[in-house]
């Protein structure tokens, strides 16, 4: 079963994400020794990336590989175990 995990992509501007939720892009998710650790999306117009537990499982800093060919530090790392986007 996979577990949301919401991160916030450091100066996403509100343009660039809905540009995103119109045209959705998966993300790349990172560690800081920049590892690939999974894939995500943007869920909301604040910039939200929403990924899979085990991409940042034990991580208290990531990064996002966007579309654009940018990486960008993520303001914060948060999971929710008791929501699952599975049902």
């Amino acid at each position: 079963m996979q577990r949301a995990h919401r991160t916030q992509p450091a100066g996403t501007t509100e343009e660039t994400a809905e540009t995103a939720l119109d045209h959705p892009e998966p993300v790349l998710i990172r560690d800081p020794a920049g590892r690939l650790r999974g894939a995500g999306f943007v869920a909301d117009h604040h910039g939200t990336v929403l990924t899979s537990h085990q991409a940042v499982d034990g991580l208290t800093q990531v990064t996002v590989d966007t579309a654009d060919g940018a990486t960008r530090p993520v303001r914060g790392v948060h999971g929710d175990l008791g929501e699952s986007v599975d049902g």
